[in-house]
């Protein structure tokens, strides 16, 4: 299982290829336009390869099309709407935010005309922020469309074990007039190969294009999605108190991206599990304070590995069909373990990325496995 937090789902881009920014709902600046209300709006994000880096790990790029929909429920009016962008960190540069905004390719339109936005810095310093700014006017009652596109690069994540990319957009802010009546993300995918998608939120998937649609809410809360390429074989683990959602996209684009190593791994009919990871779901993150403390150690001469978890010691080794288990126990698995190499051609824990057959050493470890095999996931209950 992997632990994995993002903060915010707002559009991300890279100053310089470099630093990120960040993006979000387009607000009400200043005290006008308080009868404005937003009563819809589609974030459309399409995610393709970017050609131009020549690094190992490539940043992909998206484009964003964000759609909002307002409505004057007052007299004749106008607003100063801003487009935020910001961002911040250790590494962050704020000299190079002043000079050079990270949506690459900005445009405002209003009713289907283009109309100048204007990037005016609000604030250096440890944290930046910058808005887009327009000026709209409303007759009375009077609906306007305003439609914002840039090109942003996906943010890599650096602490990941995985080749982990994303992209975010922020919910929460505008100040407009009551709820907001739909928010709907959309994220197609233009990507080579087949991707593990993430997010704190219930994805619908059709094809490669991923839906959500909040109603009628104060759009407070945020979240996130991420995506990284896996095996076409490949499935997810989770713990039953992980409410993340998961969905897999294959695409038939040109190109090749090197998978990671996955969880579970379904072949020849055997669902395989990662010992690695199954370390890392009694000994990560929340699950850790919950769950027994687990160890494994691994044996290169040897080619083995020792996993050891809540007083059961279990030994296997690479092509050897039979576990050893608390040093006198020998159970016969219906195949042999194997190693597979991570995304960076070698191997993740200590030298080990070990595969062994899911239902022996469930059972052994008194676990319950839950299969959802349309979704691709096995949630894991430890007793």
């Amino acid at each position: 299982m992997r632990v994995w937090i993002v903060i915010a789902l707002l559009s991300l881009a890279v100053l310089g290829w470099g630093q990120p920014t960040t993006g979000g709902r387009m607000h009400r600046m200043g005290g006008q336009g308080r009868a404005i209300r937003l009563m819809r709006e589609l974030i459309y994000f399409q995610v393709f390869k970017n050609k131009e880096r020549s690094t190992k790990v490539h940043p992909d790029r998206y484009r964003a099309m964000i759609l909002y929909s307002f409505r004057n429920d007052g007299s004749a009016t106008s607003v100063t709407m801003g487009f935020p962008e910001s961002g911040g960190g250790t590494d962050f540069n704020a000299d190079d935010f002043r000079q050079e905004s990270g949506l690459f390719h900005f445009h405002t339109w209003l009713d289907g005309r283009r109309v100048k936005a204007v990037r005016r810095i609000e604030s250096l310093g440890e944290y930046c922020k910058a808005n887009w700014v327009t000026t709209v006017s409303f007759a009375r009652h009077q609906q306007r469309t305003v439609r914002v596109t840039y090109v942003a690069t996906s943010y890599d994540c650096q602490n990941s074990k995985y080749n982990e990319q994303g992209a975010e957009y922020d919910f929460t802010g505008g100040h407009w007039k009551g709820v907001v009546g739909e928010s709907d993300l959309r994220v197609s995918f233009h990507l080579p190969g087949t991707y593990i998608v993430e997010a704190d939120y219930p994805l619908t998937q059709q094809a490669n294009t991923l839906f959500h649609r909040w109603k009628n809410w104060q759009a407070t809360e945020v979240g996130g999605f991420a995506y990284y390429p896996t095996r076409a074989d490949g499935m997810v683990l989770r713990h039953a108190s992980d409410k993340t959602s998961y969905c897999f996209i294959s695409t038939r684009c040109k190109g090749t991206e090197p998978p990671d190593a996955p969880a579970i791994i379904k072949t020849h009919g055997v669902m395989f599990i990662s010992l690695p990871q199954l370390h890392d779901f009694f000994d990560s993150g929340t699950t850790a304070k919950t769950l027994p403390h687990a160890e494994l150690n691994w044996d290169e001469h040897k080619r083995a590995a020792t996993f050891i978890v809540a007083g059961h010691t279990l030994q296997v080794m690479v092509n050897n069909r039979t576990m050893r288990v608390d040093g006198h126990r020998d159970v016969i698995l219906p195949a042999r373990p194997f190693l597979n190499a991570g995304i960076d051609g070698t191997n993740w824990f200590k030298g080990c990325f070990i595969y062994i057959p899911l239902r022996p050493i469930v059972r052994v470890l008194g676990c319950k496995a839950k299969i959802d095999s349309i979704h691709r996931v096995v949630t894991l209950t430890y007793k």
